[in-house]
């Protein structure tokens, strides 16, 4: 262990990883398979690879939170100021508030119309989740760290579980610029 808490990352942080790039390819083949590529058209690139890599950024903020709870952590004060892990925190917990209130509306509006109660997964975390959950991790993301900032309690730490996280976090904010040009080119 190094000084004040930090730590490098370990054999079993990176069995970790390994596990969130697996889901990440499972969530790519899906992605791939569900939507209808236009490749002669040329916009594939701008509108699908942002909802292909969505998952490899998911994934890895998942991944980053459980790596950085584990034993061998900094002090909560010291964590809260983490850049890195703010942005894995907060997508996290957009990600879920975002799949719960999906999961709820769908639910109650598939039992409102059809009287069945059965959840459609597949099509929930591929076709509807996809369309609302990406602009508000974006502006979460941007939101804490602008806060982080302005409070003047931006430490960021020079190991690599805080820099896997604010790539995350670049991640989120690039996502937040792309958006709009993805939305212009469906039409």
């Amino acid at each position: 262990m190094t000084k004040g808490g930090s730590r490098s990352l370990s054999i079993s942080d990176g069995m970790i990883l390994v596990a969130a790039s697996a889901v990440a390819f499972m969530g790519f083949r899906l992605t791939a398979q569900n939507q209808r590529w236009d490749l002669a058209g040329g916009k594939w690139a701008i509108v699908w690879v942002p909802d292909i890599l969505d998952w490899g950024a998911c994934s890895f903020a998942l991944a980053l939170v459980v790596i950085r709870l584990r034993n061998s952590r900094p002090s909560r004060d010291r964590l809260w100021r983490q850049p890195g892990w703010l942005a894995c925190f907060v997508v996290v917990t957009t990600l879920a508030l975002e799949t719960v209130e999906i999961l709820s509306l769908y639910f109650v509006q598939e039992t409102a119309m059809t009287g069945s109660s059965a959840l459609n997964l597949p099509m929930i975390f591929l076709e509807i989740l996809p369309l609302h959950a990406p602009d508000d991790i974006s502006r979460a993301v941007i939101a804490i760290w602008i806060i982080l900032a302005l409070s003047q309690r931006w430490e960021a730490e020079p190991q690599g579980i805080d820099r896997l996280g604010r790539i995350v976090g670049w991640y989120w904010v690039a996502r937040a610029v792309v958006s709009p040009f993805q939305v212009l080119s469906t039409y």
